[in-house]
């Protein structure tokens, strides 16, 4: 048996190639299907010559007999070219077409973990990676996982990017490696996930419709008949994770305003932001004693068990006294009880788009701006935070 293998720092390809002589399907027809995956993955390049017919009549110990009639059924079907005392080479306008594109996800994390991640990042880059391999199964590509440190030294950076290189398109969360982005956009197509409009040449940003993610809130917490509302937010002192901490300011300021006009009241009082991590539980508990609004956004999701344990200790019911509604991936807030009502941030499928836009720069030619622009809407989900 043999393998082709693409190497990686986190991942090894394999596939198997053997021919099953007892079975009910011709020789040449086994050989000309795996000599076809051998040009669809790229084991032969587009334009070049395959291995010889005594090579491959070797390597699977069969007569140069049976390779050449496989041979001829991949020129049927106008994979490769037979050029007399040249040899057989794959046409470059199929393989190209039927090319397997290497998608690879980079990431600075030492491990994809909980224990590292807080729950809301390990939430959102679980949906990535799953429609990462979803889209790679849909569409016929290939991914890799490849840890990059982020405190490289330069010249360690430039051999990393060089290995990157290897593939067809990377994908990074967020900002964060940007020059290393920056680097590898010269060269390869580059995606990021990113909270506001892109600013870097060669980088194809991908984002969901967030005002939309919004209105759907605002248009919620009215179906529940809410007349205040109020944002419980980590400030911008509480952590360093710069255009991150921008975006949740604006989320902030794009609900009041959206409540506001839609004639829901927002008092100053209700907008509980807390710059003290370890003291968060006592002081918001302090809050919600001494008044609450109807209707609450948790700005960020690290509030949500707090609040369920703060409402439970004072007998306010969460459903029916105050609606809690928030922004997250669905795995965030799996086995809370009572489920809550949560905008899906929609990662899955914004990892599968990039599979699809990927092969279709690499494949068919596309260029980005015949990408279309529209931004994926996020659903709201129901939970009994607000259903009562």
């Amino acid at each position: 048996m043999r393998s082709v293998t693409q190497t990686s720092n986190a991942k090894r390809w394999i596939m198997p190639e053997v021919l099953d002589k007892q079975g009910p399907v011709t020789l040449p027809l086994q050989l000309k299907n795996i000599m076809r995956k051998r040009i669809e993955t790229g084991y032969y390049i587009s334009g070049r010559k395959i291995d010889s017919i005594r090579k491959i009549a070797n390597e699977f110990s069969i007569s140069s007999l049976t390779v050449q009639r496989a041979i001829r059924l991949l020129e049927t079907d106008e994979y490769v070219t037979s050029i007399p005392a040249s040899g057989v080479f794959v046409n470059e306008k199929f393989a190209n077409e039927n090319k397997t594109v290497k998608i690879v996800l980079v990431f600075p994390e030492a491990a994809i973990s909980k224990d590292i991640l807080d729950p809301e990042g390990w939430g959102l880059n679980s949906e990535i990676y799953r429609g990462l391999m979803s889209g790679a199964q849909k569409y016929g590509a290939q991914i890799g996982f490849v840890h990059v440190d982020k405190n490289l030294e330069p010249l360690q950076m430039i051999r990393q990017a060089k290995q990157l290189k290897q593939y067809d398109t990377a994908v990074f969360s967020g900002n964060q490696l940007i020059e290393l982005q920056l680097e590898l956009a010269k060269k390869i197509q580059v995606f990021q996930f990113c909270d506001d409009p892109i600013q870097y040449p060669g980088i194809i940003g991908i984002n969901y419709d967030h005002n939309d993610a919004i209105e759907t809130i605002v248009k919620h917490a009215i179906e529940c008949s809410c007349h205040t509302a109020g944002v419980v937010s980590y400030s911008e002192s509480t952590h360093d994770y710069g255009t991150d901490v921008i975006f949740k300011k604006k989320r902030i300021n794009k609900f009041l305003n959206s409540c506001e006009q839609n004639g829901i009241e927002t008092n100053v009082k209700f907008n509980w932001e807390f710059d003290d991590m370890t003291m968060t539980k006592e002081k918001l508990s302090g809050r919600l004693i001494d008044s609450f609004p109807d209707f609450i956004f948790c700005n960020n999701t690290y509030f949500i068990k707090d609040l369920y344990e703060i409402c439970a200790a004072n007998k306010i019911r969460i459903g029916k006294d105050v609606k809690i509604a928030a922004i997250a991936s669905g795995m965030t807030f799996m086995g809370l009880i009572p489920s809550i009502t949560y905008v899906r941030v929609p990662m899955f499928e914004l990892a599968q788009d990039i599979v699809k836009k990927a092969c279709m720069i690499i494949r068919d030619k596309v260029s980005v701006s015949e990408f279309d622009d529209s931004l994926i809407n996020a659903p709201l989900v129901k939970g009994k935070s607000t259903v009562t």
